[in-house]
């Protein structure tokens, strides 16, 4: 790809990411204001494939990659934690005429957790993929993510140490969150290579998923009557809960857009914590034995929210 094709974006980055950086901060700019800004330009143009989504971003991952690592179907291994909480253009946003024209759906062949392994149709305005917590300071990972290379052995993705700004901000976040991190993150052991499970109904793994030692916890939501759905039926959503014995109600709007399924039971994996507490979130659903995250990518939902929903501990294949 023509680096001039993406109207200066990456040229803008080239110079500073041929070099690598020790600075997270510094790594957390360039992949905020240069690989997204990046691929938003390029994300609207049709493929004679789909199957060339990948390949056709080659160029901008190449220019990127000394700084932030090795990509991943298509996210960055240095920030992979940050760049799997990826979205998509914010329902709430849309005009009526944006919301009838608005579809999000698989692309087939591609990994559900990555940008790469959904389309999302022939409309187009402003920016599509973005990334709420990719400026984020005080942010740890709460999962050691795994990976396939094309042999098949396992990767390690992600680790809390890199994505929590380096050993002073690791330490922060730890001495803050104690009994968050005793309740909810991995044990030790976890930062080890898990040992690989065996799917439902002859389901076998692929160089497409991700494993890891997870908080899961099951949320009912409902469909938010403010913003109407389009004839898609995609709408905005919400999480609904009490904040008092008077039964004061608050909202967890979803943070994405998505076509709610047959129930209104949502599971959802805890990815990281913030500074205040709260909990970066993603929605799955299952299908033998493997998770896929579906068309909401993240809600960012209070920890005691979390702990009243009575999570559970599971290693989670996600493809």
């Amino acid at each position: 790809m023509d680096i001039a094709d993406l109207g200066g974006s990456i040229a803008k980055w080239y110079d500073e990411t041929r070099k690598d950086t020790k600075d997270f901060r510094s790594a957390q700019k360039a992949y905020h204001e240069g690989v997204l800004t990046a691929l938003n330009d390029y994300l609207p143009r049709n493929l004679s494939f789909e199957q060339d989504i990948e390949n056709a971003f080659l160029g901008i991952e190449c220019t990127f990659e000394q700084s932030l690592g090795v990509f991943h179907h298509g996210l960055p291994t240095k920030l992979f934690a940050r760049a799997l909480m990826w979205t998509s253009r914010d329902y709430l946003h849309l005009t009526n005429s944006e919301r009838d024209h608005f579809r999000l759906e698989r692309r087939p062949g591609f990994p559900s957790w990555s940008w790469s392994g959904w389309s999302f149709g022939k409309f187009w305005g402003r920016a599509t993929i973005g990334n709420d917590v990719g400026l984020v300071l005080h942010w740890c990972p709460l999962i050691y993510i795994w990976g396939f290379n094309d042999s098949m052995d396992m990767i390690q993705l992600s680790n809390d140490y890199n994505e929590a700004e380096g050993a002073e901000g690791y330490t922060e976040l730890l001495d803050g969150f104690a009994s968050l991190v005793y309740r909810i993150r991995p044990v030790p052991d976890d930062r080890y290579p898990p040992t690989l499970p065996t799917l439902d109904h002859g389901a076998a793994l692929s160089q497409h998923d991700i494993i890891f030692w997870a908080s899961c916890a099951v949320f009912e939501i409902s469909h938010e009557p403010k913003y109407p759905l389009n004839r898609q039926g995609f709408g905005t959503y919400v999480i609904r809960f009490s904040t008092n014995k008077a039964g004061h109600e608050n909202l967890i709007v979803l943070k994405g857009d998505f076509r709610l399924g047959m129930h209104g039971g949502l599971e959802f994996v805890a990815v990281a914590t913030c500074l205040n507490g709260d909990l970066d979130c993603i929605a799955i659903q299952w299908l033998r034995g493997k998770a896929y995250r579906i068309g909401v990518p993240y809600s960012r939902i209070p920890v005691r929210q979390w702990i009243d929903a009575k999570p559970t501990r599971k290693l989670v294949v996600m493809g």
